[in-house]
Formats: structure tokens, sequence, C-alpha cells
């Protein structure tokens, strides 16, 4: 399936959750490292690099929303808290 912001978000999602949805792979409405590490080399980042990135970019979200890493996964629905 290709990848399509209208597949993955709400008609009442603000901006930022659209461009989160576009990460999230099964439609659970969180991103894992897993799948902004899929979504960042699918925006053609090298393999090592969007592994890299993918870390730095949830692990900080995860640890201010949910104040732990063994979660490690950003809320769509909480997003805005986060930034």
């Amino acid at each position: 399936m290709p990848r399509t912001l209208k597949a993955r978000s709400r008609p009442t999602d603000t901006t930022l959750q659209r461009h989160v949805s576009f990460f999230d792979d099964d439609g659970d409405r969180s991103v894992d490292v897993a799948e902004c590490a899929r979504g960042l080399r699918a925006l053609g980042m090298p393999i090592g690099v969007a592994e890299a990135a993918a870390l730095a970019i949830v692990v900080p979200l995860s640890l201010q929303k949910r104040g732990s890493l063994l979660a490690m996964k950003v809320d769509i629905d909480q997003v805005q808290r986060g930034k």
C-alpha cells in the first residue's frame, strides 16, 4: 500500500497530526521507532541515518508524553502536547 496522508489521518486532525499520521503504518494512531524509520526511508533517507533520526525523534517525544522509555511510541492524538 502506498503511503498517503489521507489513508491514515482524520478530517478533524491538526496539521501536525496529519504529518505524524504519514508514519503510522498500521493505523493504530501511534508511531514507534520502526514505523518512523520506515517512513524516513520512504522519504529517501539512507537506512542508518533514518534509524538514527527515528530514535532522535521518537525518544524525546515518548519521554515527554509518556514519561518512560518503555513505551517508545508517539501518540498521534496527543502529539500537540509533545511539541
